[in-house]
């Protein structure tokens, strides 16, 4: 039955995604095998660069709950064996037996098979053993999305929260940086461990409201089906995750690595504002030399907009959070910059 299930899983997975590109790989599996003995840290380093460290048993137990799903995203074959350490040990109790997972998909170990732990009823077992030659299971050292442990309501100041609990590399997220990932949004919502009806705060093209006082964010239904009365603005995947907007909120915030989100763009060679806080003039550093800006305040009304210049007088704005908006010409993607007017 279980075997059945792990197949269904694989159709509705390839049914939603479709091709793997803009993958979010927060776990990758290294091509190459290698030995216990062999630097497996600068393994990862050597083939997936210093974004990447290796994992930890403790990472898979995270997604207790969906299991079937990790596998079925990461994909793993029958009977792999992965090297991952276990509580940040390469080693069993002081021995050369080094820690590595393996998948039984039918459930059952091969005997004689020391399982220290388990996950899924036996579906991954943790092993440790020696003279073996085995691919490594990384994952990013700094994950691309983040969930607030604190919840907010819409009128707290939402980037200050993110900045607050996961510092200053990380920014709000918005609606197009998980439209970046609609092609696999099974695998998105997986990674991020998702649970029925999980709901987070975001904006949507920069912007915190619609109409008024209504503040966007996504929530995920995992049966499709929201409710009747939900208010869907866009969705991805069949109803899989949805944009609603609402008032007199409590949520988490969902919050992106800035170098990640299409709304912070991190290569100052595409959008960059100086001063910012700002009081009277907004410098511009952009790579396009011909275009629209356009300044929309949190609510996405255009307050402004102007050719495309160096600079832009912002003097007249009443303090606040604004978005400097460019529209490229001749290109369709837009590009933002949030800003603060003094």
């Amino acid at each position: 039955m279980k075997k059945i299930i792990i197949v269904l899983m694989m159709l509705f997975c390839s049914m939603i995604t479709g091709a793997q590109d803009n993958s979010y790989e927060l776990f990758r599996i290294t091509e190459n095998f290698y030995s216990e003995t062999d630097d497996l840290e600068q393994a990862v380093t050597d083939e997936f660069g210093d974004k990447y460290q290796m994992a930890d048993w403790n990472d898979i137990l995270q997604f207790g709950e969906v299991i079937f799903n990790w596998v079925e995203c990461m994909p793993l074959t029958d009977e792999l064996a992965v090297f991952v350490t276990w509580d940040g040990q390469h080693w069993w109790d002081g021995t050369n037996r080094h820690f590595y997972f393996q998948f039984f998909e039918d459930q059952e170990p091969t005997a004689g098979f020391l399982a220290h732990d388990e996950v899924g009823d036996n579906l991954l077992c943790l092993g440790s053993w020696y003279d073996v030659n085995m691919p490594i299971l990384c994952k990013l050292k700094d994950e691309v999305f983040k969930v607030t442990a604190n919840t907010y309501g819409e009128t707290e100041d939402l980037d200050q929260a993110i900045v607050s609990e996961m510092g200053e590399n990380y920014t709000l997220a918005d609606w197009s940086d998980i439209k970046d990932y609609e092609n696999n949004i099974f695998c998105w919502a997986t990674f991020m461990n998702l649970i029925d009806d999980a709901a987070f705060l975001i904006t949507r093209d920069g912007t915190h409201f619609w109409e008024g006082s209504r503040h966007y964010f996504v929530q995920y239904f995992a049966d499709h089906q929201p409710d009747p009365t939900f208010l869907v603005h866009e969705e991805v995947g069949n109803n899989f995750l949805c944009l609603g907007s609402w008032y007199d909120l409590n949520m988490h915030i969902l919050g992106v690595l800035v170098e990640s989100s299409g709304i912070n763009p991190s290569n100052s060679e595409i959008l960059n504002v100086f001063p910012n806080p700002v009081l009277e003039t907004l410098n511009i550093q952009c790579k396009y030399t011909s275009g629209m800006l356009q300044i929309l305040d949190m609510y996405g009304n255009v307050i402004l907009t102007n050719e495309l210049s160096q600079y832009v007088d912002v003097q007249e704005l009443t303090p606040g959070i604004y978005i400097l908006q460019l529209i490229p010409d001749k290109e369709k993607r837009l590009y933002y910059r949030k800003f603060i007017k003094k």
